[in-house]
């Protein structure tokens, strides 16, 4: 978005985002390292989009209409996630991520198989 409006400012925004990451980020996750760390616990298989689907059942997270990021973070979700900045796979693009802390699957209910 701002490389097209404002393209003279590409630089400038780069370089902003990198000053934008928190230290915690390292510990925020996203849903497939999530399902891994689940597949850990419950010996059973989590692919991310199981992840995403138990989250929002659960009332963590809501699919956003506007679809960048896919998914909002509820008043239940706020405390266990936070939006990370990133760059789209191939595209010279800002868009965002809804990541979770490891603490959200202390809170989650996941049934033993």
């Amino acid at each position: 978005m701002w490389g097209k409006r404002y393209p003279h400012l590409q630089q400038e925004v780069e370089e902003a985002k990198s000053m934008l990451l928190v230290p915690v980020e390292d510990k925020l996750l996203a849903p497939k390292k999530l399902g891994e760390k689940l597949t850990e616990r419950t010996s059973e298989s989590w692919s991310a989009q199981r992840v995403n689907q138990l989250l929002t059942e659960q009332g963590f997270q809501v699919r956003n209409p506007e679809g960048n990021p896919d998914y909002l973070a509820t008043e239940k979700g706020k405390p266990y996630s936070q939006l990370t900045l990133g760059t789209a796979k191939g595209r010279d693009k800002t868009v965002q991520h809804l990541r979770w802390f490891e603490t959200v699957l202390e809170v989650m209910e996941v049934e033993a198989p």
